[in-house]
């Protein structure tokens, strides 16, 4: 198994498996997750995640692979955010984040 860097796993450990053709003599190895500094739990559109308890909203994009910041409105324990606040707002344990992207169509 491969560590999901994603986050999206369960727990914070990770067994990898034995890629060699032979047998080894010790337990697989176990990997733990390590961020910049504490570890917290959010949850980011009702999926729970850990991110690093110095995250601001901003770099929550990063972890989560959102480049474009177009037609996206974000909520944070049901208040709106607004973009001018993204980059200052330290996100905390237990944090309920909603992430809504516009699109066109009709």
């Amino acid at each position: 198994m491969i560590p999901d860097l994603d986050n999206t796993s369960e727990g914070k450990s990770f067994t990898l498996a034995n890629p060699l053709p032979y047998s080894l003599d010790f337990n697989p190895l176990v990997v733990d997750v390590v961020f910049s500094g504490t570890a917290m739990r959010i949850r980011v559109n009702e999926i729970e995640r850990e991110v690093s308890s110095d995250t601001k909203l901003l770099e929550l994009f990063d972890t989560l692979d959102i480049n474009n910041h177009m037609g996206v409105a974000i909520a944070v324990n049901n208040e709106i955010t607004s973009k001018s606040e993204w980059g200052k707002r330290q996100i905390k344990e237990n944090d309920q984040i909603l992430i809504i992207r516009a699109t066109n169509g009709g």
